[in-house]
Parts: C-alpha cells; structure tokens; sequence
C-alpha cells in the first residue's frame, strides 16, 4: 500500500508540474501576442508619421505663400514648440514682417494633421 500511496503522490505532482507549465506557455504566447500587438501599433505610427512627413515634402509650405526662401528648418515638440529656419536672400522684396512670418507658422501648425 505505501507503494501506491508513493505513485499517486508522484502522479499528482507530475499532475500539477504540467498544469504549472501549461499556465507558463499559456502566459508567454499572451505576453508574445500582446508585445505583437504594441509593435504593429507602432509600425503604423512611424508609417503615419513617414506619410506626413512626405505630404508636408510635397505641399508647399507657410514661408513659400510668404515668398521667403527656406535654405534649412529644424522643429521641435518635446515640452514647447521651437522652430528655427535660415533663409536666403530677399531679392529685391526686402525686409518682411515678423509677425507674418510668427502668423504664417502658426496657421500652419494649425493646418497640421
């Protein structure tokens, strides 16, 4: 009898040792879909934003409406939003207005998707 009692106990242990690795599979493939998951949001996140940008390549911009030449842009958004722009020469047109310049961007921040 004692040896029956020893298969069972070890019947039963196996039992729950393999309950304990399906539970660890069945976590693991959740864990594996759900980080699938999050890398396909972000993929069509970076293509959205690859979309934008080459939109915002094609379409003409607020210093072109203002005849200014652009020779390089950076932009920021981390915390605030800080632009910075070089242009080239006037030609014969001068000086241009600040603010026209300070509204033409933020019209266009505004038309931003």
């Amino acid at each position: 009898m004692g040896r029956d009692k020893a298969m069972v106990s070890r019947e039963q242990k196996r039992a729950i040792l393999h309950e304990k690795l399906q539970g660890n599979n069945m976590s693991i493939i959740a864990d594996a879909s759900t980080y699938i998951k999050d890398l396909r949001q972000k993929i069509a996140r970076l293509n959205q934003e690859i979309a934008s940008a080459e939109d915002a390549d094609n379409s003409p911009t607020a210093f072109d409406h203002l005849g200014l030449t652009v020779l390089e842009a950076r932009a920021s958004c981390s915390g605030s939003f800080r632009l910075e722009a070089v242009g080239g020469e006037a030609g014969d047109e001068g000086l241009i207005n600040a603010y026209a310049v300070e509204q033409a961007v933020v019209q266009a921040i505004r038309n931003c998707p």
